[in-house]
């Protein structure tokens, strides 16, 4: 009985001992949100340039109210790869980023990692980033 429970024991420590070194964790730290309480700030991070800029499609994204001025979000993300992360303050709530064309500028706050500012459609390669374990990437909104 014993050596029964010691083997499933075993069993158990060894399928869960790789699923823990798969994780690491990231934050998005948000900082210069405009916080006053119009829309959503939604916080998006895309894995290997994958659906780079469909929020829809993002390896993941979180919504928070733009209270503060500083937001932070956590996501567990696998070990290895690249990454990139923006942030729009929707303050009409419509879900995208609005822009004029001519001459080009966001309408709405935002922001990318690496301080990436871009002025026409942005480039994955340009935000992308590799994180260290419990790294913390940060995001400085542009209004």
């Amino acid at each position: 009985m014993v050596d029964t429970v010691l083997n499933r024991l075993l069993l158990l420590a060894t399928l869960i001992a790789p699923l823990t070194a798969l994780g690491e964790v990231l934050t998005l730290e948000v900082t210069g949100v405009r916080p006053n309480g119009k829309g959503e700030v939604i916080v998006c991070l895309f894995r290997n340039g994958e659906h780079w800029l469909d929020m829809g499609q993002a390896f993941g994204c979180e919504t928070r109210s733009p209270d503060s001025a500083r937001i932070e979000v956590v996501f567990d993300v696998p070990a290895g790869g690249h990454y990139a992360a923006q942030a729009l303050h929707d303050e009409n709530g419509d879900g995208k980023p609005n822009f004029r064309i001519f001459p080009p500028k966001f309408l709405e706050g935002f922001a990318f990692s690496n301080g990436y500012r871009p002025r026409m459609k942005p480039n994955y390669d340009k935000a992308k980033f590799e994180p260290e374990p419990g790294a913390t990437v940060r995001l400085d909104m542009s209004y």
